[in-house]
């Protein structure tokens, strides 16, 4: 066979080229410490890599959104907890103003400073959260939710709750709205309020009361009436009467499933309101107990009695205030658990994804030079047995 001289120089050159190319791949794995350059390195791989990159990129996503979620829901958790011990404050305030002889100017001193820790427990509703967003506005972030309107509190925000996606198919909420915490608390004793009526001219005092009996309780609005000194009669919103009997100063007195009792000397005609619970703000709890202690009739024995009633039930606003807030607490909780349990498992499935995108992708150094090795000798082989052919000519022989 005929074999020309051009031939022979064209197909030297692309052995050489060919030495030359597969060494710069080589080359480039070694600085790269990549096994696959191109998809066309191993097309199988490369479609496995590619998911286990956008599964990892969604991984740093989800975790970037735990985080934000975990040190938002840590912010609502202090807010509560200052919350609560300022409600722990007016608690022992109103205690110290219901037990004992107090005299007027003491009354202005506990009435400013649950003042003051009115206008506190504003501040930490109005907190915000590390990035400026209001912690209980609900999804209006940007929005202050409290503020004062014509001497009581309104809030501004909404009843919604962003929901964070921390994981494939994991949401978690990132707070409560201010209304669901500070807004939407029971009065009395959750089922029913008691009130002394403002015209009482006795020193009956009536309690906060129980529920005996739910399955008995009809919701309406009761009033206590004393008929005498020693009789009395509760009547519903009709007014048809529930039940009577015989007063004697601190005993039980029962009626559809509620149990409540009176001490002191009540005036014949005085009148008692049991109701059925409503919502109350906390806003409206603590200025409730200041306009209480600012009462001209708390002097005499019906005025002690009416402050007395009024200060009992504000205990009573207080505990169930006090309970709202420590179960939200117990909720913002069980979210950072969940929260913090779901990035221990993003940390683990984040370790296997390297795992596997390392079993794939990264370059085998020994293996690599080797091959580096194998194409350096190949290359220079083909150049030296270049040079020796590309001097060979029959005119060398003439």
């Amino acid at each position: 066979m005929r074999i020309s001289s051009n031939s022979i120089h064209r197909t030297a050159l692309q052995g050489m080229l060919n030495q030359q190319s597969e060494l710069s791949r080589v080359q480039n794995q070694l600085a790269s410490s990549k096994r696959i350059l191109t998809p066309a390195d191993d097309p199988i791989a490369s479609v496995h890599i590619s998911e286990l990159d956008r599964a990892k990129a969604e991984l740093v996503q989800f975790k970037r959104t735990a985080q934000s979620g975990v040190a938002r829901l840590n912010m609502e958790e202090q807010a509560l907890g200052d919350a609560g011990l300022l409600l722990q404050r007016v608690r022992e305030l109103v205690i110290e103003a219901n037990n004992g002889p107090i005299t007027s100017a003491d009354r202005e001193a506990i009435a400013i400073e649950i003042e003051n820790r009115g206008q506190e427990l504003l501040d930490i509703a109005n907190r915000r959260d590390g990035e400026g967003e209001y912690l209980f506005s609900g999804f209006a972030k940007q929005t202050q939710p409290f503020a004062k309107v014509g001497g009581s509190v309104a809030y501004a925000g909404d009843q919604g709750v962003r929901q964070l996606q921390v994981a494939s198919t994991q949401r978690v909420a990132d707070g409560h709205s201010g209304f669901d915490v500070f807004m939407n608390v029971k009065q009395g004793n959750g089922t029913f309020d008691t009130t002394a009526t403002p015209a009482n001219t006795g020193s009956g005092l009536i309690t906060v009361g129980t529920v005996t009996d739910p399955g008995a309780w009809a919701p309406d609005t009761y009033t206590l009436t004393f008929l005498t000194a020693t009789t009395y009669e509760i009547t519903n919103s009709v007014p048809v009467s529930v039940t009577t009997g015989t007063y004697t100063s601190g005993n039980a007195i029962n009626f559809n499933g509620a149990q409540i009792s009176v001490s002191g000397d009540p005036a014949v005609g005085d009148t008692f309101t049991i109701a059925a619970s409503q919502k109350e703000d906390i806003f409206s709890s603590l200025d409730d107990i200041v306009s209480a202690l600012r009462s001209t009739a708390a002097g005499g024995a019906a005025g002690r009695a009416q402050l007395a009633t009024a200060l009992g039930g504000s205990l009573a606003q207080l505990d169930q205030a006090d309970e709202r807030l420590l179960n939200v607490r117990a909720e913002v909780g069980a979210r950072l658990n969940i929260v913090e349990s779901t990035q221990a498992a993003h940390e683990t499935f984040g370790v296997e994804l390297d795992r596997n995108l390392s079993e794939l992708r990264d370059l085998d150094y020994a293996e690599a030079i080797s091959r580096l090795d194998r194409h350096l000798v190949g290359l220079e082989a083909a150049q030296k047995s270049y040079a020796t052919i590309s001097r060979l000519s029959l005119f060398s022989y003439l």
